[in-house]
């Protein structure tokens, strides 16, 4: 049988096998709805859901994910702590979801990077946690820590486009155009359907702008050079 969970292999099954069939009917329908982008309509379901099995932690997390798509920060917080208590902190989901809560918002990045490695103790190649934590890295100015993240990221799931767009920015941060304006690239083939590929193509005609600029720079200084060599000849 289908369960309405992911994470943490080592959580034990006894916990699965105590979730109520209308538990788990509703946690489905929630993420169904949360996966067609309808939020707002999932967390009925979720709710409904831990109505029926109160220590249903799963969809506490899947709770606290629709909350934070819809902006509601603090709600989403005490869901993914919830979440993490009944789970005696041991579901990766509820950390990076708190993770990205208390980098994003409260600006508390040790915290962040914390809650983030405790869950990727736990699921080491998960997507979201690598994200979540170059995020942390890029926000604290570790790029190099950041860019590693996210290039992992992108390892399990190469069309994920936000991580695409924040190894652009962590380039932008380096100062690596052609890297930055190659990210760019692969974000925008992803399609017009994000709100920000008329910034993002706005951004990358600068960055070629500049990129030429400093080419045309380049390779003045370089004659300027092969005169003065041939001058002192």
């Amino acid at each position: 049988m289908a369960r309405c969970s992911n994470g943490s292999a080592a959580l034990t099954s006894v916990h699965d096998l105590r979730i109520p069939e209308k538990a788990l009917a509703a946690c489905r329908k929630g993420t169904q709805l949360f996966t067609a982008k309808d939020s707002a309509g999932s967390i009925a379901e979720f709710q409904k859901a831990i109505k029926i099995f109160p220590d249903y932690y799963e969809a506490y997390s899947k709770l606290g994910a629709a909350e934070l798509d819809l902006d509601h920060w603090e709600h989403a917080e005490s869901d993914f702590r919830k979440s993490l208590e009944l789970s005696q902190e041991r579901y990766a989901p509820a950390d990076f979801g708190l993770g990205l809560i208390l980098a994003t918002v409260e600006k508390r990045f040790a915290a962040a990077e914390s809650v983030v490695q405790d869950g990727l103790a736990l699921e080491p190649n998960d997507v979201t946690g690598r994200f979540v934590l170059a995020w942390v890295f890029y926000c604290t100015s570790r790029l190099r820590e950041a860019e590693q993240n996210a290039l992992q990221a992108l390892q399990f799931a190469p069309k994920f486009a936000g991580a695409q767009l924040l190894l652009a920015q962590i380039h932008l941060g380096e100062h690596n155009l052609p890297a930055a304006i190659d990210d760019m690239n692969t974000y925008l083939s992803f399609g017009a359907g994000s709100p920000l590929y008329a910034k993002v193509q706005e951004v990358r005609t600068q960055a070629l702008r500049e990129l030429s600029l400093q080419r045309e720079a380049t390779a003045v200084s370089q004659t300027a050079d092969s005169g003065k060599r041939f001058d002192s000849n």
